[in-house]
């Protein structure tokens, strides 16, 4: 999780999910709540706040071409 929180700028926007490391710089703008939303929880495991707003979403298709990596043990 350390290389992950480096990443937390308009520049380099990733987060987790689920276990998996998505990178949603470009995609930050499209986002329908908005870019500062994921600002605000950008290098962080976020499934718990994205499963309070998106529980319905099946995040491995929907989201696969964000898909960068996952964390592994010692974290990513």
């Amino acid at each position: 999780m350390r290389e992950v929180a480096q990443h937390r700028s308009e520049e380099s926007l990733w987060a987790v999910i689920r276990g998996v490391v998505y990178d949603f710089t470009e995609f930050a703008k499209f986002h329908v709540g908005g870019p500062q939303v994921l600002l605000e929880h950008a290098g962080t495991d976020t499934t718990e706040v994205f499963d309070r707003f998106h529980a319905w979403v099946d995040c491995e298709s929907l989201l696969a071409s964000f898909k960068i990596g996952i964390v592994a043990d010692g974290g990513v």
